[in-house]
């Protein structure tokens, strides 16, 4: 298999801090979100993204066996992801 594309991010500072692309064109501001005791809207949050890309993935996965069987999208197609970050017992110290 023949590699089509390779990237990278960093983040720094944790769910409070930044990521950024290697090539350092883009740039994502972290913030904690509101119900976790952060302040809202002053960043995305890894759940923020993660759904983003999930949905942005797989509705390009849709749209290429679209072409390949010749099946027409609609333009405004449009999936939703859903992230839940939930608490479930104690927590567990992994260190």
């Amino acid at each position: 298999m023949s590699e089509i594309y390779k990237t990278s991010m960093a983040a720094k500072g944790g769910r409070d801090g930044a990521a950024c692309s290697a090539d350092g064109e883009e740039v994502f501001d972290l913030s904690i979100p509101e119900a976790m005791g952060g302040r809202s809207g002053l960043g995305a949050n890894p759940e923020d993204l993660f759904a983003a890309c999930y949905s942005s993935c797989f509705l390009g996965s849709v749209e290429l066996v679209a072409r390949r069987k010749r099946i027409s999208m609609p333009v405004d197609a449009t999936v939703a992801a859903r992230v839940y970050l939930n608490l479930a017992g104690k927590l567990r110290d992994f260190g």
